[in-house]
């Protein structure tokens, strides 16, 4: 029994030389085949040797049941790393670079004289000042620095958690976005207000002074085919100041995409996103929106104050390359605070 067990240890072992150096060993099997093809004992052994390897295969690799990436992703001839071993290699190549960060790399506050409004792509001075015309507002566009900076925005002082929506919409904490002049400029037409240690905002703005949803509702009434949250969906609303009426367009089961630019009141957006209102800091300019073609159903506009008839139309263009065909562009530009017949 002694010899017997030193034998399957050997034949143990030769099964796992023959598992490493398989395509060899094929390659000599196929040499003694050509030198006696009629030989049945060695066309037998080879048999024999191709059910101990795939069995050994299925031992050491899991079932196609258990893993379908390693079923389906084996390597034919070696010259291509499966996908299995390029996510093994990612997520190692992950890990080395997060303790690396943790280790090597200690971040600081950003030295900057704006403190917590400080955007590095939208305060980058050196380009601005270097800028040829400012006609086109590439001045208020995204500029980002060469090398992008490492080190952090600091928080504004008594900075607390954010409300949660849907609380959001209508408050917000003071400190968070400690901003008084638009509430100032802007407070006799409901944008925002200092109500103690909350910025309010009622729903308000330049051209809808009864509020957003009654302005929402007004459009459907103008035009019914707009049908908010059925034909009308996702919208893309140019110079949104705080982004009220995004706000106010998910209780019409609509989608806004806000955007307006850091200019002289501040940056509007800020006061968008601690509310929770989707939104980014952008301006028609001289470059393409970063959306693509095709993907809003209503493109709005209310007293947003883009010149659309400058360079024969140009940015009115780019609002047609991503409203979808059918869609509607809402310009709003009434003045409202005329007390005329034709003007209300």
């Amino acid at each position: 029994s002694a010899e017997g067990g030193k034998n399957n240890d050997e034949e143990v072992s030769e099964d796992k030389i023959k598992h490493v150096d398989k395509e060899d060993i094929s390659t000599v099997d196929n040499n003694e085949k050509n030198q006696d093809e009629n030989s049945e004992p060695s066309a037998v052994e080879n048999s024999a040797e191709s059910e101990e390897n795939n069995q050994t295969s299925n031992e050491i690799l899991p079932t196609a049941a258990q893993s379908e990436i390693l079923t389906e992703s084996t390597t034919q001839n070696g010259a291509w790393s499966t996908q299995a071993e390029e996510s093994q290699n990612e997520k190692k190549w992950q890990q080395a670079s997060i303790s690396n960060e943790e280790n090597d790399h200690q971040w600081k506050v950003c030295k900057s004289t704006a403190g917590p409004d400080y955007i590095p792509c939208l305060d980058n001075w050196q380009v601005i000042r270097k800028l040829p015309s400012t006609k086109h507002y590439e001045h208020r566009e995204r500029h980002c620095p060469s090398e992008p900076p490492t080190c952090l925005v600091p928080l504004p002082e008594g900075y607390k958690r954010s409300i949660k929506w849907p609380k959001s919409r209508d408050k917000i904490w003071y400190y968070n976005v400690p901003h008084t002049k638009l509430a100032e400029v802007k407070g006799h037409q409901n944008w925002v207000k200092v109500t103690g240690e909350y910025l309010t905002f009622p729903g308000g703005g330049t051209q809808f002074k009864n509020g957003a949803l009654h302005y929402i509702d007004f459009l459907q009434q103008s035009v019914p085919d707009i049908a908010w949250g059925k034909r009308s969906r996702v919208i893309l609303d140019v110079g949104c100041g705080v982004a009220s009426f995004g706000g106010y367009l998910f209780e019409r089961d609509v989608l806004a995409m806000s955007f307006a630019p850091k200019d002289e009141h501040e940056a509007q957006v800020q006061f968008a996103l601690e509310r929770g209102i989707p939104a980014i800091l952008n301006v028609m300019g001289t470059k393409r929106l970063p959306f693509p073609s095709s993907v809003f159903d209503v493109v709005h506009c209310a007293r947003c104050r883009v010149p659309w008839h400058v360079e024969g139309g140009k940015l009115l263009l780019e609002l047609n390359r991503v409203l979808r065909p059918g869609g509607y562009f809402i310009w709003s530009a009434t003045p409202v605070y005329q007390k005329l017949p034709e003007d209300v």
